[in-house]
């Protein structure tokens, strides 16, 4: 048991290191040109920083697609948190529609969990899958406004299958 709970202090630190060097140093996949009014983006290619300081600070480095100043098309999305931990850090790469994740894309918390699957205005919404943090599918079914909502699939840490059901993200079998 030791041995697991050191494997992941090792591992999500050096999960949150390559997500950080992806964002940072990987080269541009997109067909747009590269944004060259820092003030005002639109239809191109960059790279930006948001900051929040105080107690509810963050970071987030967005690296994509912008349309009329903000997230638009494909992008990647790095959030870091406060100390106090009132924001969840993580990474969301993916589709962005109006600044918030909108299509299909991924989204990764700081402890390993994993979503993939749809989003619509920055919830998940519609089908996707819940990995565990050791790679392992915890949940395959829908979602509404951020919740698993209806008949799904459901697995054990061990793999084990079972037909599951929920309302409003409580299991109700």
């Amino acid at each position: 048991m030791a041995y697991k709970k050191s494997f992941y202090i090792v591992l999500i630190p050096l999960f949150c290191f390559v997500q950080f060097f992806a964002i940072i140093f990987l080269s541009s996949a997109s067909s747009l040109p590269k944004c060259t009014n820092k003030d005002y983006r639109n239809d191109c290619y960059d790279e930006q920083i948001f900051q929040r300081d105080g107690a509810r600070g963050y970071k987030k480095i967005y690296k994509g697609e912008w349309l009329n100043n903000k997230p638009h098309g494909e992008g990647f999305l790095l959030i870091k948190k406060h100390e106090d931990g009132a924001i969840n850090s993580g990474s969301y790469k993916g589709s962005f529609k109006n600044g918030v994740s909108h299509g299909h894309g991924t989204r990764v918390w700081n402890d390993g969990l994993e979503y993939v699957g749809n989003w619509t205005q920055g919830k998940m919404d519609g089908y996707g899958k819940i990995y565990y943090p050791s790679g392992r599918i915890a949940y395959s079914g829908p979602f509404r406004n951020n919740k698993q909502h209806g008949q799904g699939t459901c697995y054990s840490i061990k793999g084990k299958k079972f037909s599951c059901s929920y309302v409003n993200g409580k299991q109700t079998r």
